[in-house]
């Protein structure tokens, strides 16, 4: 695998590109929302007309899609291989466990009022841990720890503009297109794996037969063909979801496919169904005002799109997840569950420490880990 310098932009996916060096940077002020797609799109023609050579743009979308996008044209973009596999190394130091977090449980249980109440039907609550490592943490190898941990996710190194680099492997893609064709994966409901082979298989069925995580997927997937309806001539979805290995995890996962409407671009895809209902809820609007009031901090690009796109309207872009944002020596992990009536605090908050440890486990594949503190403790 090629190894990335701090500023460059990688994502590995249907194609795996890596960014070198900034070409243009789309303005703040045309990045913010839908409009986004196509003042990206107009600056890659307008560069490539300048130019004489091909362009696209790479970067992230943060979780509240009405702030800006940090959308930059790289200067040179070349092929990064797939990692070879699962490397074997040991980790440098013990990852830290993610810490008990009663003011997450509370949170569960106030969105669980506003279920009962009627406000919402599902909403998605995160929680964040931070970590410390004795040196500035090199994202570069923790790029590679993270892909080959989980080499079929969608790996990716997002330079920000805060000068923080957001780090992950990716298990679920929001929208793939090439030419007229797109695709979906979304993923809902999820189970913990287990060391032991009866159990994890005792796990896998639990979830394939959990009415619970059931529901939850097929509120994402009925979400997300409503809002990708207008832009599609067709769109294929299977009546069941299937179930999806993820590293730590077992998930629900549905692989939607459809026809584009001619000059419908990735950018329009993502913009049109981001927040999905897999990390913000259900009415969307009311489920982000709760976890704007329920969660300590913003979630900036954590639960956000990363991805790319080039001039023709072609890119990939997954769900920032399973991520690490690296601050010098400094890393912020998040990870968030779905909550619906029914829902178990607890149960909930096992959830978000199995998904806290993908990232903190390839956090110690490349440093030695302090934890600091909870967000908002």
């Amino acid at each position: 695998m090629t190894t990335p310098s701090r500023d460059d932009h990688v994502f590995l996916g249907r194609r795996r590109l890596r960014g070198s060096g900034r070409r243009a940077v789309l303005a703040p002020d045309l990045a913010c929302g839908p409009a986004a797609a196509a003042a990206a799109l107009a600056l890659l023609r307008e560069l490539e007309q300048a130019d004489g050579a091909p362009r696209l743009v790479m970067g992230s979308i943060p979780f509240d899609p009405g702030t800006p996008a940090r959308l930059v044209v790289p200067e040179r973009v070349s092929r990064e291989p797939w990692p070879d596999g699962p490397t074997g190394r040991p980790a440098r130091g013990a990852a830290p466990a993610p810490a008990d977090d009663p003011a997450y449980r509370a949170a569960v249980e106030q969105a669980l009022d506003a279920i009962e109440a009627g406000t919402i039907r599902k909403v998605v609550l995160a929680r964040a841990f931070d970590v410390r490592a004795a040196a500035p943490i090199d994202t570069e190898a923790l790029l590679a720890a993270f892909a080959a941990r989980t080499p079929t996710a969608y790996g990716f190194h997002i330079p920000l503009a805060d000068g923080s680099v957001i780090v992950g492997a990716s298990p679920e893609l929001v929208a793939d297109v090439e030419g007229l064709a797109v695709r979906s994966h979304p993923l809902a409901g999820t189970a913990a794996r287990r060391a032991d082979p009866a159990e994890d298989r005792a796990a896998r069925e639990a979830l394939l037969t959990s009415g619970k995580d059931h529901e939850e997927h097929a509120i994402l997937v009925a979400g997300l063909a409503s809002d990708v309806a207008p832009l599609v001539t067709d769109l294929h979805i299977p009546a069941t979801p299937a179930i999806v290995e993820a590293g730590r995890l077992w998930h629900l996962g549905t692989r939607v496919s459809g026809r584009l409407r001619p000059g419908v671009t990735a950018l329009d895809v993502a913009y049109a169904v981001h927040p999905t209902a897999a990390v913000c809820g259900v009415p969307a609007h009311e489920a982000a005002s709760l976890v704007r009031a329920l969660e300590p901090e913003e979630r900036g690009a954590y639960a956000g799109l990363v991805g790319w796109m080039d001039s023709s309207g072609d890119g990939e872009w997954a769900l920032a997840l399973r991520c690490a944002t690296v601050t010098g020596a400094s890393a912020r992990v998040h990870a968030g569950a779905g909550i619906l009536a029914g829902s178990d605090p607890a149960a909930e908050h096992a959830e978000t420490a199995a998904k806290l440890r993908t990232a903190l486990d390839a956090l110690a594949d490349v440093t030695e880990l302090s934890p600091a503190w909870l967000v908002g403790a």
